[in-house]
């Protein structure tokens, strides 16, 4: 993973991020049924023991996984869905299928996906995906935050907009 282009290529971006929201910036690349960090910075705030390089996560309840699944075609998006295993991680964890399915289609409909604690209590995360000039995603970029500081709402009123930046500046890149 360290010789990987990717990661070198979205590092500059994710420090912009982390840094101009005083918040924590990943990505990562889907493999398989999990989510896999490329590259993360805090800006001096630990969110999550998860935003490490070379952390796997499951998809199926994160933002970046989310709207990583959302870029596939349909078919493999709703194959994709019904191997998930769907256990609960939190009490917000999403368990059921169909719920899961919309979730992804709404995160493809509108180009980014949030998740409110779903994989570890106390973390809201928002997320978009990186396409390169011929549209294909590559990767998707979150800012995750803590509950106690960010309402939902707020996560996406002050961070998504900032995502949108750093996804617009790295498109030409990938």
């Amino acid at each position: 993973m360290q010789s990987s282009v990717l990661p070198r290529l979205v590092e500059p971006e994710l420090h912009r991020l982390a840094h101009g929201l005083q918040e924590a910036s990943s990505a990562g690349v889907l493999d398989g049924d999990d989510v896999i960090c490329i590259a993360a910075t805090t800006a001096g705030r630990v969110v999550s023991r998860t935003l490490q390089p070379g952390t796997r996560v499951p998809a199926w309840c994160t933002a970046n996984g989310r709207v990583l699944v959302a870029a596939l075609p349909a078919d493999e998006a709703a194959a994709w869905i019904e191997r998930q295993s769907m256990q609960s991680l939190t009490p917000r964890t999403l368990t059921d299928r169909q719920r899961l399915a919309d979730e992804i289609a709404t995160a493809r409909r509108q180009g980014w996906a949030a998740v409110d604690q779903e994989l570890e209590p106390g973390l809201r995360t928002v997320a978009v995906p990186l396409a390169g000039r011929q549209g294909t995603v590559r990767a998707a970029i979150n800012v995750s935050v803590s509950a106690e500081r960010f309402s939902m709402q707020d996560l996406i009123d002050t961070c998504l907009p900032a995502l949108r930046q750093a996804q617009k500046a790295l498109r030409p890149l990938l």
